[in-house]
């Protein structure tokens, strides 16, 4: 398991200690917005992700691989596993070109991905992720001393297969000691990506005292098929400690929002006085 952000454009730095100074590293320049296809039965689809290398000492090889994830119930974590894991993965219909390529100082690479899909696959949505791992360059790792950063950049690919079904509901909302979360369960056949606010009002009365924004995620079919929308409350001068009705609504790109609704009871920590 290894933290992500929503939709999955990630970079991790793995780090090897050593008690010398650190040494003069490349930098990197990836633009990985999630991957979208819409394609039929039969279709060969192609696509690319790419990333530009800065000034550095050295060149640099990349390895492109494939994985499947899906997220934690909470929408916290992001789990990976090896292509071909999940059900609704569409990891085995894509090949990557370069799978492997040396890059210089000041130079792109650019892997290309090639999505062809099964003439028998069911309607829905498919996911898996790309991932091109920085390769360390083992001669310098045998003779160097200080600290080695080694990039990982991962990005989600969605293929979308119709006739898709579309359709959600909240099942909770609750706090959590300065969070507001609001619960969704997906009853479709494809990953959503969801996002939102709760309202909060006082009992008996229409007015708004504060507007949560909620943060985005994705919600998909299997395996787990639910996640949490989270939210951080506004300071207790706004939103004091007491009972409120909350509004959530939520956008799970349907032809309407999600809404519903609930009395909460906020507890603020006690502040200590200042000293």
């Amino acid at each position: 398991m290894r933290a992500s952000h929503v939709f999955l454009a990630v970079c991790a730095l793995l780090l090897a200690f050593a008690p010398a100074p650190m040494a003069q590293a490349n930098t990197f320049t990836a633009a990985f917005s999630p991957i979208r296809l819409n394609a039929k039965p039969g279709d060969v689809v192609t696509t690319s992700v790419a990333i530009t290398t800065g000034a550095g000492p050295r060149s640099i090889n990349f390895r492109a691989h494939l994985e499947d994830w899906w997220r934690t119930a909470d929408g916290l974590k992001t789990f990976y596993r090896p292509a071909g894991t999940l059900r609704r993965s569409c990891s085995q219909w894509v090949s990557l070109t370069p799978a492997e390529q040396e890059v210089a100082p000041g130079g792109r690479l650019s892997v290309r991905l090639t999505v062809s899909v099964p003439r028998d696959v069911e309607p829905g949505g498919y996911w898996c992720a790309v991932t091109i791992d920085e390769l360390p360059n083992p001669l310098e790792v045998a003779r160097q001393t200080g600290i080695s950063f080694v990039a990982s950049f991962s990005t989600g690919v969605y293929v979308y297969i119709s006739p898709l079904t579309r359709d959600a509901v909240i099942t909770d909302l609750r706090v959590d000691g300065d969070e507001l979360q609001v619960a969704v369960r997906g009853k479709g056949n494809t990953p959503m990506h969801v996002n939102g606010r709760v309202e909060l009002r006082q009992p008996g009365s229409d007015v708004v005292i504060a507007t949560v924004s909620l943060d985005r995620n994705v919600l998909l079919p299997e395996p787990i098929g639910s996640t949490v929308l989270h939210g951080k409350l506004p300071d207790a001068a706004t939103v004091p400690s007491g009972r409120y009705v909350a509004r959530g609504i939520v956008d799970a790109e349907l032809d309407h929002y999600l809404g519903a609704e609930k009395s909460l009871e906020v507890n603020r920590a006690p502040t200590s006085p200042a000293p």
